[in-house]
């Protein structure tokens, strides 16, 4: 692998001895890294010192409403992590530290960064950091060779899930139940861990894909559905999406978990069964999320009528049937 960037910034490194394509989509990545931190309002560095270290520690442990002892990744990992082959970064609004990511490389070729936790700050959230820091992984990834990044998502949160299979243009390859076990922190408390598996090709990375903005499609079957607030499986729906013997799928979710959490945590529990009863096994199945799309809806969970759609499509082929609907990956 090659060396890290010098001064931990997003400005692009001198670049010697590559092919001129590497070195084109280096710059490329770092371009595209240096605008999203412009726009976000933040400067993104890769942090190397101890202090550096605490005070990421002490970021997440905030962002998460836990005490420092308790933050979502250890001081003596981030220490690990700065000294290896780990990216951990921060992100600076002026002096002030605002949001921060830490992964490592892994993957059977040492061709992949997981980001294993990135957090922004609510005062924060919203203004693009989240994209900010996607894109400083990026252009790190690419500059030390990697082919993709990877991560997990709360896959009931639908803006998380926008974000990162509509505006990023990842791709949704697992359904991970309790991932983590039992979190006893202010976003997780009380709920199973339940993640979804994501990848973004470096090469693609950029081009999210394109689909119609609405749910409810008429040739869709929709398998989960909102009525009256509460989730509801169709059950003759999810057999015949299993069989394969539709083409289109789509899982309605809130646009809000977290609001139906605070107000309501049994009918939180609800929808994370029943995405997981869905979901799952449609993945498991061989379906593929072509897209998560934001709707209105006037039966719809929360007050402003706003839901969510996973839409999927059928990727593999049936015994009497050797087409596909879409295009492997």
């Amino acid at each position: 692998m090659s060396r890290p960037f010098r001064d931990g910034s997003t400005a692009a490194p001198m670049i010697t001895g590559r092919p001129a394509d590497l070195a084109d989509g280096v710059r490329a990545a770092q371009r595209t890294a240096g605008l999203a931190a412009q726009r976000s309002g933040v400067r993104i560095s890769l942090l190397r010192s101890k202090s550096e270290a605490a005070a990421l520690v002490g970021l997440l442990a905030r962002i998460w409403g836990v005490p420092d002892d308790h933050a979502p990744v250890d001081p003596s990992i981030v220490a690990a992590m700065m000294h290896g082959q780990g990216y951990v970064s921060g992100a600076y609004a002026g002096s002030e530290l605002v949001a921060g990511s830490i992964g490592f490389v892994t993957g059977d070729g040492l061709d992949t960064l997981h980001s294993h936790v990135t957090g922004v700050l609510g005062g924060r959230a919203g203004a693009g950091v989240g994209t900010a820091i996607k894109h400083h992984q990026r252009a790190w990834a690419v500059e030390h060779g990697l082919t993709s990044i990877t991560w997990t998502f709360d896959p009931l949160i639908a803006r998380n899930a926008r974000f990162n299979l509509h505006r990023l243009g990842a791709r949704l390859e697992e359904y991970l139940v309790d991932f983590y076990g039992p979190m006893n922190d202010d976003r997780n408390r009380g709920q199973p861990s339940d993640r979804a598996f994501t990848r973004w090709d470096l090469d693609d990375a950029g081009t999210p894909p394109t689909s119609s903005a609405a749910c409810g499609r008429t040739d869709a079957s929709t398998v989960l559905d909102i009525v009256r607030g509460g989730p509801t499986i169709d059950d003759r729906a999810l057999a015949t999406a299993l069989r394969h013997d539709v083409g289109l799928v789509e899982l309605i979710i809130p646009a809000d978990i977290e609001a139906v959490r605070s107000r309501a945590p049994e009918l939180a529990m609800s929808w994370r069964i029943a995405l997981r009863d869905t979901l799952r096994p449609l993945l498991a199945a061989g379906w593929r999320v072509a897209a998560f799309l934001a709707s209105s809806r006037t039966d719809a969970v929360d007050p402003d009528n706003d839901v969510g759609c996973y839409r999927l499509i059928r990727t593999t082929s049936t015994d009497n049937d050797s087409t596909t609907t879409a295009d492997k990956d």
